[in-house]
């Protein structure tokens, strides 16, 4: 029983860190670990078949996959690989017998988990298969669902956004449904002990829950303000380069790797480059070389040219010996 509570007041810990830093994935995987350890900790005071020892033998499955999961070990230098290599085998060794003895006792499927029965049927066993339906949202996290993505992803006039960064929406789910495991926990622990360390847990985790509104409302202000009211330029921007000589040669270029590519000129020429040439024979004619560039929407139709290669915008757009040129690609090639 003091190994669940441990690793429960360590999630409800790192829980409220980080919802604070609005980190809301991170959030969803603690609360989610919340309710387990709350069903693992009925179990132990209560049943029959996942008893205190069971939990506690299951230790040594865990301790002999460690010491066989090696894949790493090539990545290390050779004195550290040597070093590893015999902490896993010790590991192996020591681990061996009593591995061999807890599945003898507990029968080969206590290699895949150390409790019988599924999670949902050991929560409705003690009255806890209501928040079976938070943990269920919270695993769409656990398991890359679609559904668990939005508060990261959101429509904004008719273009897919994807924010990468603070899910905020998230958060607020997994404060409350941690929370409530959280003092179930500390509520069973009263009853269990009657101790007041129990109840000032349970105290404590209650003033939280009541709490639930007003961080909701804070963390629904606070998505508000970072979410943009337009969607992002585009990732790739037609340019109409004009060199001094008065040429003029179609780029497309992409903002997210600062390359760019010679374009076939649109078959239509789009409105505005007839005074983006006049504008560029106003400048500077001493622009070794360089041309004076105007982007364009996103929507003219250009297709990079047949052979082109992808290039660093720098070596284009910057001169000869300008300490931010680069002849050579950065990033990679779209």
């Amino acid at each position: 029983m003091h190994r669940i509570v441990t690793a429960a007041a360590n999630d409800a810990i790192a829980l409220v860190d980080h919802v604070d830093r609005f980190d809301g994935r991170s959030a969803a995987h603690a609360a989610r670990a919340m309710f387990e350890h709350l069903i693992n900790l009925c179990d132990v005071i209560s049943s029959t078949d996942n008893t205190p020892d069971r939990y506690l033998e299951h230790r040594h499955v865990t301790a002999d996959q460690v010491s066989q999961h090696r894949w790493y070990l090539d990545l290390l230098d050779p004195a550290a690989r040597k070093k590893e290599k015999d902490r896993l085998d010790k590991l192996a060794r020591t681990t061996a017998a009593p591995l061999k003895a807890a599945l003898a006792k507990w029968t080969t499927g206590f290699k895949r988990g150390w409790a019988k029965g599924t999670l949902k049927e050991r929560a409705d066993l003690h009255g806890l298969g209501d928040g079976y339906e938070g943990y269920r949202i919270l695993s769409g996290v656990i398991h890359g669902s679609s559904g668990a993505l939005a508060g990261i992803v959101r429509d904004i006039k008719g273009t897919p956004v994807h924010r990468v960064g603070p899910d905020l929406d998230l958060a607020a789910t997994a404060y409350r449904e941690g929370l409530v495991s959280f003092w179930s926990i500390a509520d069973r622990l009263l009853v269990l002990t009657g101790g007041p360390e129990a109840e000032q847990l349970k105290g404590r985790t209650g003033n939280l829950l009541l709490g639930i509104q007003e961080v909701s409302k804070a963390l629904r202000r606070e998505d508000k303000n970072m979410w943009p009211t337009e969607p992002p330029p585009a990732g790739r921007v037609p340019l109409l380069a004009v060199y001094p000589s008065g040429r003029t040669r179609w780029f497309i270029v992409d903002t997210r790797t600062e390359t760019m590519v010679v374009a076939d000129p649109p078959a239509v020429e789009p409105d505005g480059v007839a005074a983006a040439i006049a504008l560029a024979r106003q400048t500077d004619p001493n622009a070794d070389g360089r041309p004076v560039t105007f982007p364009f929407e996103a929507n003219v139709p250009i297709r990079p040219r047949v052979g082109a290669s992808w290039v660093s915008t720098s070596s284009v757009l910057m001169p000869p010996g300008h300490p931010a040129r680069h002849d050579t690609p950065i990033g990679h090639k779209p």
